[in-house]
């Protein structure tokens, strides 16, 4: 849950800078203000590979898969291994309690996205059993 305080900060910070970075729900969500402050962008990980990105993941993308009130969009990045969560959305006239939810909603899909990723990221898994 994003606290009040928080928000403000965040409002505020984005009057004097474009990028903001703070923690929610245990990761990295970074916001910006882009278009001369018109618009509102928030990007988070919800995977990351250590040398590659698997098969199965990469296909649950394509699925119909975590959806929330709010439009959001994934983003592969071949070369770190990462996929992110982005939200795009107008930043005119927001009011805090409008950024809260926004806040809240993009967590929540973004842990949502991380279960999903992770359980499949899991299956790809080769065990290997030791006789003994």
């Amino acid at each position: 849950m994003v606290k009040d305080q928080e928000v403000y900060k965040i409002l505020n910070q984005l009057n004097n800078q474009t990028i903001v970075e703070f923690a929610l729900a245990g990761s990295e969500v970074m916001v910006r203000a882009i278009d001369q402050s018109t618009k509102l962008s928030f990007s988070t990980t919800i995977y990351q590979g250590s040398s590659y990105i698997p098969t199965s993941v990469r296909s649950s993308l394509s699925k119909a898969l975590p959806k929330g009130s709010i439009p959001t969009y994934i983003n592969v990045d071949e070369e770190d291994y990462r996929i992110t969560l982005h939200y795009l959305g107008r930043l005119e006239g927001m009011h805090p309690a409008q950024l809260k939810v926004l806040l809240e909603e993009f967590a929540v899909i973004a842990e949502d996205w991380r279960q999903v990723l992770d359980d499949m990221d899991n299956n790809d898994r080769v065990y290997i059993y030791n006789k003994r």
